[in-house]
């Protein structure tokens, strides 16, 4: 009796656990469709070029305005094209920080007020699972997201901690961190929600929910609403 009650068990736990890791295949589907989806909405800044002043001003005796120091500015370029070089900065790669773990909707301090908005009104079911909140944060592996075109994925915890990973002089293109959510479908897996936010740097964070379709076998961006901007 004591052997069928263990096989029972080690059946319903193995069961349960393919039930998860088809439902995290299925998330990694779409963020595999989606990825480059993503770059598009967020724009991933390339943080090792310095973004060129503007030609410093020129003043007569008087104090008045009468142009720019062209000349300068060609100083400028000059000195930022020289770091480059002695970075020696591998400009085929682009390298974009992804954080270690897929989060539930927690990590985004979703409100339901945030809900109500028009734009939900065709997810009403996934909503109600956002609400709900039944998904856990699960550790994310970065080796089954292979659709990323230029760009190359690392996990957040690979690079300095704090503030610290927007100070480093990397010898690669650097495109700041993103956070992905878990994936909310809808009863038939033919809509879904998902959340991510990017961090552009030190005081550049922002944040978006993205409304997803299933077009023609792929999944597609039909929709966003930008949550917060910093």
């Amino acid at each position: 009796m004591k052997q069928i009650i263990y096989i029972v068990l080690f059946i319903s736990l193995f069961s349960c656990q393919n039930e998860t890791k088809t439902e995290i295949d299925k998330e990694i589907e779409v963020i595999n469709d989606i990825f480059l989806q993503i770059s598009e909405y967020f724009r991933f800044y390339n943080f090792n070029v310095p973004i060129p002043p503007p030609p410093p001003p020129l003043y007569n005796e008087k104090g008045e305005f009468i142009g720019f120091d062209t000349v300068e500015q060609k100083v400028i370029l000059r000195n930022i094209e020289n770091e480059l070089k002695a970075r020696n900065i591998n400009t085929s790669k682009f390298i974009v920080a992804v954080f270690d773990t897929i989060v539930n909707n927690d990590h985004f301090k979703l409100t339901k007020d945030n809900l109500l908005d028009t734009i939900f009104k065709n997810y009403n079911f996934i909503t109600k699972s956002i609400i709900e909140n039944t998904k856990n944060p699960v550790k994310l592996e970065l080796n089954e997201i292979v659709d990323t075109g230029k760009y190359e994925l690392r996990y957040y915890s690979e690079f300095p901690s704090g503030r610290q990973i927007f100070h480093e002089k990397y010898n690669f293109k650097f495109g700041g961190v993103i956070t992905l959510s878990r994936v909310y479908f809808d009863e038939n897996y033919n809509k879904a929600i998902i959340f991510c936010d990017y961090c552009c740097g030190i005081d550049c964070w922002t944040g978006r929910v993205l409304f997803l379709q299933r077009v023609e076998s792929k999944w597609r961006i039909v929709n966003s609403k930008r949550l917060w901007i910093a």
